[in-house]
């Protein structure tokens, strides 16, 4: 079920991403060019868009017309030729969270599309190791693994026999499965990123590594929220609580995220999948707000 409805909030928000490089092909059709990528995503979801229903699509098409708008008047992009491209999904592992992405003479504007949410990342606890800067295969790393790999396997002993993740009761699976995840990750963490370099390189890979702005459309409140995530204060520590299925970070830079620990499969398997849905609590970032 929870893999269903990842499905269906990625086919939304790549419906929501082809709507706003449309409206740009509309309105600047011979100022505009895509790379081949883009051409290639605009074809793909331009069935994800008409299979939305036509209150939808008109609802993407309003947020379009305001994200273009802002586009104008914030970087004169009607006065060039732009180049558009789509990064694909894998990339934000890299730190570049970016969507579409807008270069014009010696500009690059990045933009991160969301739709009703206003997640960070979706990343696994079994890479917290890395995600702290960690090298893959490093002791941290392996220690770390290990510990994680037998958590898992005792919840599976503890789960024998049982298909489902909702047929086991959420208690069985908050106490023996995700409290134990959320504790080791947050332990790890408290006692790993104490150094400005680790706790500075867990900022940058949930919060991303370049300069972007976020586009947040809020369909039921008909408002475009556009965040800039320019120039942030690096942080030089970070502090970790974990509370059930949940860590919470607070870093010395006034940032502060919290971390839902959640089965991206309602299948237990041989190897629970887990990730975090990582959600800004508190952050420092300009930020507009416009009516669609």
């Amino acid at each position: 079920m929870q893999s269903n409805l990842v499905n269906i909030s990625n086919q939304y928000g790549r419906a929501l991403e082809y709507a706003i490089v449309a409206e740009l092909l509309q309105q600047l059709p011979n100022q505009v060019q895509l790379t081949s990528r883009a051409i290639k995503d605009q074809q793909r979801d331009a069935l994800h868009y008409i299979s939305l229903p036509i209150i939808t699509q008109q609802n993407y098409k309003k947020c379009a017309v305001q994200a273009l708008n802002w586009l104008k008047q914030n970087f004169s992009i009607a006065n060039h030729v732009i180049m558009v491209d789509r990064l694909p999904d894998h990339a934000s592992k890299q730190g570049d969270v970016t969507d579409i992405r807008i270069s014009f003479a010696a500009s690059t504007i990045n933009l991160s599309i969301k739709h009703n949410h206003r997640a960070l990342k979706h990343q696994r606890p079994g890479s917290t190791a890395q995600h702290c800067g960690f090298a893959r295969k490093s002791q941290e790393d392996i220690e770390f693994r290990t510990t994680y790999k037998n958590i898992t396997q005792a919840f599976l002993l503890v789960a024998q026999g049982t298909l489902k993740f909702c047929d086991l009761g959420q208690r069985i699976v908050f106490d023996n499965l995700y409290s134990p995840i959320c504790y080791l990750v947050a332990t790890f963490i408290n006692q790993n990123c104490s150094q400005q370099l680790h706790a500075s390189h867990l900022f940058s890979f949930l919060v991303g590594k370049i300069d972007f702005h976020k586009l947040i459309f809020q369909e039921k409140e008909q408002l475009l929220v556009v965040e800039e995530f320019s120039r942030l204060t690096s942080p030089e520590s970070v502090v970790a609580q974990a509370n059930q299925n949940y860590v919470y970070l607070n870093f010395s830079n006034g940032w502060e995220l919290a971390m839902r620990l959640h089965t991206a499969s309602s299948r237990i398997g041989n190897n629970p999948s887990l990730k975090f849905d990582t959600q800004p609590k508190q952050i420092i970032v300009p930020k507009q707000i416009f009516n669609v």
